[in-house]
C-alpha cells in the first residue's frame, strides 16, 4: 500500500471531509476513541490506533501524520521494531486474528496464518518478535523469526502467558499465570529460559492482570492491586488500589521480593515510569498523575480542562504522551512545557472545534474555525471558506450575519464544491424561521429544498426515497397560514435548540391537541424528541444539553398515545415506551404494553429486536442493570410468559427464550425449572438447522452446558458439575466458538472444583454460599456489595 501523503494539501477538504465538518457543527460526529498509543524508538513519531481511523503514526514535531494498514481492523496491541521502520499489530483482516507487519510506507505483511488466535506482538529485535497464541487451549508465548520464518514456543508449558510485557533491555519478560489456582506474576529471562514467581498472597481477584510495568532500568515490574472498600450503611462502596513493585532474584542467591509504593483511592491503570526510575505516571478515575516515588509527592496533570489517560514516555527523552477526552493525541515536549495537540485531519480539528463549543469557549471555538478558514482559503475551492465562517457565525449567536452571508453564496452561484444545494437552502429556512422570525421567507426556503430534492429524487423508486422529511413537515405548516400554529411551531423549535425541555413539551403539547389531525404536527412532535439534532439543528446545536430525563420522556411520549391512538406512528412509540418502561422499572406498565401488543396484530412486532435483548441479558447484563428484573418482572412473568411462547416462532429465539430462562432460574435457586427450561432449550437446539448455528449461537450452546454445571454445584454435585464445563470447553473449541475470556472463565472454574474437593470440600461449600449472595463469573456476574 503507498503512503499517503498528509500534509494538509487542498484535496483534503473533499466533499466526503465537507459534510463530516457538517455533522461536527451539529454534534453528531462519531466518536473514535484511542486504544493505544506508543512512541518510536527515538521519539520522533507516535503510532496511534483508533476504531475508526485504524493505525495512524504521527510526528511529534509537527502535523504530518500517516495513514497504516488502510481499511483492516486493529487491535489494542502494537509494537515497534527497534529501528522505528516498521509496526507489529494484530488484525482479523484475513479471517482470523494474527499478527501482522507493517512499514512506514504502507507496505503491510501478515506474519502468523493459523486457526487459533495469535495477538500481542513485541518486537525482541530487528528480525524476531514474541506474540501470543490460544492454540491447545491455553495461552502461550512464541517467537517468530523472520529470517527463518518459523515460531515456537518459548516459555514452558506448563504456563498460561496473559498480558506479557517485555522489558526495556529485551532481557525479560513479565507476564501473569496462575498458580494454585491464583493470579501471580512471573518473570521469564530469555537467557536462562527460566520463569521466577516474584508475587506471593495473592487472593483470587485481587491482583489486576493488565497493570504491568516495567521500570526503565528493567530491574522492576510495577503492578496494581485492587480491593473493595466501604459498602456498608454508612459508606459508599468503592476501590482502593495499591500500586507493587516486584523486584526478581539475582545471580547471587537474593529472592525475589514485592512491596507496596503507595496506594491510592480508585482504579489505578496505565502504569508508565520515567527514564529517572524517580516518577511514575498513571491514571485514576480517568485523571492522569504524576508521582515521585521519593519524596511521595503527587500532582495531577491537567490540560485545559480535559480529561487524560493512556501515558506514554519517550524512551529517549523525557515527553509525555497522552490520550486527552480519550479522542485526541497530545504530547508534552518537557517537564515545564505546556502540552499540544497533535491533530491528524480535518474532521479530527472539527471535533476540537465541538468538544470546545459544547463546554461553552466560544473564543476557543471560533478561533479553531478561523485557523480553518486561514487555511482553507488557498484550496481549490475558497468558498469553503465563506460557508464555514457562515455556520460558525451562526453557531455562535451571529444569526443574521450568517443568513445574509448564505444568500450571498446562494445569489451568486457560490455554493461549496461538494455541498449539496438543497442542504444551503435547509440550513437557510431555519435560519430565517427559527432565528430571525420571517415564517415568509423560511417557507420560501423550503419551498425551493423541495423542488431540488424533488429533482434528485426523480427516477428513483418510492421505497428508496426518504419516508420522514422535517424540512417538509416544516413546509406544511408554514403553507397552512395558521399565524398562532406557525409561532408556537417556531417557539417549540427555539426551545428544543436552548435545550429547554419543558418549553418544548408546553408549545409541541398544545399543537399536537389542537392538530393531532395534522401528519407534519405529529412528525414534527416525535422529531423533537429524538431526530431534530441530524436534521433541522446541523449548524446551531444547543450549548446546554438537551437531557430531559427518562421520566419526562415517558410523559411526552405517552401524551402522544393517548392523543392520537389510531395514528401510523403510535405502534412505533408504543414500543419506544416500552423500553423506557423497562428501563424507569415500571415493570407493571411494560408487562401490560407488552401482554397488549402480543394479543393483536399491529405494524411494528412487539418482538422485534427481542433476540438481542436476550443476548445481552446472557452476555452482558452488568452493562444494562435492568435486564436481570426486566426478564423477571415483564418478559418471564407468568402472566406474559404463555403469551411470549406462542408469538415466538424461529427457533433461534425460542433457544435464547428458554436460555435466558435457564440463567434467571438459577438466579432465583429455582433448580428444577431450570433443568425443565434446560431441557427445553437442548430440544430447541434440535430444530435450528445446522447451517444456521452461527458462532455465537455455538457460544451460547457452550453456555449452555456451563449452565447444567452450576446447576449441578448448587446440588452439591461438584464432581459432576466439573464433567459439564469440561463438555463446555470441548464444545467451544470444536466448533471454534471464539471467546477467549468466557473460555479460560470455564477452565479456571473446572479446575478449581477439582482443586477444593480435593483441598477442601468446606471451603468450595462456603464459595457457593458467598455467590448465592453476590454472583458467580459463568452465570451471574453482576456484583453486589454481597
Amino acid at each position: 500500500m503507498a503512503r499517503s501523503d498528509r500534509k494538509s494539501p487542498p484535496r483534503l477538504l473533499s466533499a466526503a471531509l465537507l459534510l463530516a465538518g457538517c455533522l461536527a457543527m451539529q454534534g453528531c460526529l462519531p466518536e473514535d476513541p484511542i486504544t493505544a498509543l506508543e512512541f518510536s524508538p527515538d521519539g520522533s513519531h507516535i503510532a496511534c490506533v483508533s476504531e475508526l481511523r485504524g493505525l495512524t503514526v504521527l510526528e511529534t514535531t509537527g502535523t504530518d501524520f500517516r495513514t497504516l494498514a488502510r481499511d483492516m481492523p486493529i487491535g489494542n496491541s502494537i509494537s515497534w521494531s527497534p529501528g522505528g521502520r516498521r509496526i507489529a499489530f494484530e488484525s482479523n483482516a484475513a479471517g482470523n486474528w494474527d499478527v501482522w507487519l507493517t512499514d512506514l510506507d504502507g507496505n503491510t505483511t501478515q506474519v502468523t496464518q493459523t486457526r487459533s488466535r495469535q495477538q500481542h506482538p513485541m518486537f525482541l529485535d530487528a528480525q524476531s518478535l514474541y506474540f501470543l497464541t490460544n492454540g491447545a487451549g491455553k495461552s502461550e508465548l512464541y517467537i517468530y523469526h523472520q529470517d527463518g520464518g518459523e515460531s515456537h514456543e518459548v516459555v514452558a508449558p506448563e504456563f498460561d502467558v496473559l498480558n506479557p510485557v517485555l522489558s526495556p533491555d529485551k532481557r525479560r519478560i513479565a507476564f501473569v499465570s496462575f498458580e494454585d489456582l491464583r493470579p501471580q506474576v512471573f518473570i521469564f529471562d530469555s537467557e536462562t529460559g527460566a520463569a521466577e514467581q516474584v508475587t506471593s498472597g495473592t487472593t483470587l481477584f485481587d491482583l489486576v492482570p493488565h497493570s504491568l510495568a516495567w521500570t526503565a532500568k528493567s530491574d522492576g515490574i510495577g503492578f496494581v492491586r485492587q480491593q473493595p472498600v466501604g459498602g456498608g450503611k454508612s459508606a459508599k462502596a468503592g476501590m482502593q488500589s495499591s500500586v507493587m513493585l516486584a523486584m526478581p532474584g539475582d545471580s547471587k542467591g537474593a529472592a525475589p521480593r514485592e512491596r507496596t509504593l503507595f496506594s491510592e483511592n480508585g482504579k489505578v491503570g496505565g502504569l508508565q515510569f520515567a527514564e529517572n526510575s524517580r516518577e511514575l505516571y498513571y491514571s485514576v478515575n480517568r485523571q492522569l498523575v504524576r508521582r515521585d516515588l521519593e519524596s511521595k509527592n503527587r500532582a495531577s496533570v491537567t490540560f485545559q480542562d480535559f480529561a487524560m489517560t493512556m501515558p506514554r514516555l519517550n524512551p529517549a527523552t523525557d515527553a509525555l504522551a497522552f490520550a486527552v477526552q480519550s479522542q485526541f493525541v497530545a504530547v508534552r515536549d518537557t517537564a515545564r512545557a505546556k502540552p499540544r495537540f497533535l491533530i491528524r485531519d480535518f474532521q479530527e480539528k472539527l471535533q476540537l472545534a465541538e468538544e470546545y463549543f459544547q463546554q461553552g469557549k466560544n473564543r476557543k471555538t471560533s478561533d479553531i474555525y478561523a485557523e480553518l478558514a486561514s487555511g482553507i482559503q488557498r484550496t481549490e475551492d475558497p468558498n469553503i471558506t465563506r460557508f464555514l465562517v457562515a455556520a460558525n457565525q451562526l453557531r455562535l449567536g451571529q444569526a443574521r450575519e450568517a443568513v445574509r452571508s448564505v444568500e450571498t453564496m446562494l445569489a451568486s452561484g457560490n455554493i461549496p464544491e461538494g455541498l449539496p444545494e438543497p442542504y444551503v437552502w435547509r440550513m437557510l429556512g431555519y435560519g430565517h424561521l427559527i432565528y430571525l422570525s420571517d415564517p415568509h421567507r423560511a417557507m420560501e426556503c423550503f419551498a425551493k429544498y423541495r423542488q431540488l430534492v424533488s429533482l434528485q429524487e426523480s427516477g428513483t423508486t418510492q421505497s428508496a426515497r426518504k419516508t420522514a422529511d422535517p424540512v417538509l413537515d416544516a413546509l406544511a405548516i408554514l403553507k397552512i397560514g395558521d399565524a398562532e400554529m406557525t409561532e408556537r411551531y417556531a417557539a417549540a423549535l427555539r426551545a428544543r435548540i436552548n435545550g429547554d425541555f419543558d418549553g418544548m413539551s408546553a408549545e409541541f403539547g398544545t399543537l399536537l391537541a389542537q392538530y393531532k389531525s395534522f401528519p407534519a404536527i405529529r412528525d414534527e412532535y416525535l422529531n423533537a424528541l429524538a431526530g431534530y439534532d441530524r436534521e433541522i439543528f446541523v449548524f446551531s446545536p444547543s450549548q446546554k444539553p438537551f437531557a430531559p430525563g427518562r421520566q419526562g420522556e415517558i410523559e411526552y411520549l405517552e401524551r402522544f398515545v393517548r392523543l392520537t391512538p389510531a395514528s401510523p406512528q403510535t405502534d412505533r412509540v408504543k414500543v419506544e415506551l416500552f423500553q423506557k418502561y423497562i428501563e424507569s422499572r415500571a415493570f407493571d406498565k411494560a408487562r401490560t404494553l407488552l401482554s397488549q401488543s402480543l394479543a393483536r396484530e399491529q405494524a411494528i412486532s412487539p418482538l422485534e429486536g427481542i433476540g438481542d435483548v436476550f443476548s445481552d441479558y446472557l452476555e452482558k447484563p452488568e452493562t444494562e442493570p435492568w435486564l436481570e428484573a426486566a426478564m423477571r418482572e415483564v418478559f418471564l412473568h407468568p402472566a406474559v410468559r404463555p403469551a411470549l411462547d406462542r408469538a415466538v416462532g424461529e427457533a433461534e429465539t425460542r433457544f435464547l427464550l428458554h436460555l435466558v430462562s435457564v440463567k434467571l432460574a438459577l438466579v432465583d435457586r429455582k433448580l428444577e425449572l431450570a433443568r425443565t427450561e434446560a431441557d427445553g432449550a437442548l430440544g430447541t437446539w434440535g430444530e435450528i438447522p445446522e447451517a444456521e448455528r452461527t458462532a455465537t449461537l455455538h457460544y451460547f450452546y457452550g453456555r449452555l452446558l456451563t449452565f447444567r454445571g452450576r446447576e449441578a454445584e448448587l446440588r452439591g454435585l461438584f464432581a459432576e458439575a466439573a464433567t459439564y464445563y469440561d463438555q463446555a470447553l470441548d464444545y467451544l473449541r470444536t466448533n471454534r466458538a471464539d471467546e477467549f475470556e468466557f473460555y479460560f472463565e470455564v477452565k479456571f472454574r473446572a479446575a478449581m472444583l477439582r482443586d477444593l474437593l480435593v483441598r477442601s470440600p468446606e471451603l468450595l461449600r462456603k464459595l457457593i454460599r458467598i455467590e448465592q449472595v453476590g454472583g458467580d463469573d459463568l452465570v451471574n456476574p453482576t456484583w453486589d456489595e454481597g
